[in-house]
């Protein structure tokens, strides 16, 4: 006998995968704004303060990055429970 489909571990994959997503945005926004802080850094020769700057300005791109992630992701399934 056929087993119905569960919709919870359905469910459970589309979080997991929203969550890796965000982190994922995050983490790559923080790293290459390191990158390009760190290169701006050696290049004006200011003692890692243009670092320090990079770092708050990577977390503040990947906070706004996964807000935007967010807001598309409940907007498609406030509009996909809107249909039922």
């Amino acid at each position: 006998m056929l087993k119905p489909p569960n919709p919870l571990r359905k469910e459970f994959f589309k979080h997991i995968g929203l969550i890796g997503s965000l982190g994922f945005s995050v983490i790559i926004s923080i790293i290459l704004s390191l990158i390009v802080f760190k290169y701006l850094d050696n290049l004006f020769h200011a003692n890692n303060n243009l670092l320090i700057v990079g770092i708050v300005f990577g977390v503040f791109l990947g906070m706004m990055s996964a807000h935007r992630q967010l807001r598309r992701y409940y907007k498609k399934t406030d509009d996909f429970d809107n249909e039922k």
